[in-house]
């Protein structure tokens, strides 16, 4: 995969709370990731938000 900085990468979450968001959003995916550099994606959730 080429990853470039600042791509967004859009996940799809298995945990209840992901398929909660799925649904409610009606999208297949439940949060998004950034790129930031060739060896740092920077994702974010409950557990660790930014």
């Amino acid at each position: 995969m080429n990853l470039k900085r600042f791509d967004l990468l859009f996940v799809r979450g298995s945990l209840p709370l992901a398929r909660l968001i799925q649904g409610v959003t009606n999208s297949q995916y439940s949060h998004v990731a950034i790129v930031l550099d060739e060896y740092h994606i920077e994702e974010t959730d409950r557990w660790f938000p930014l």
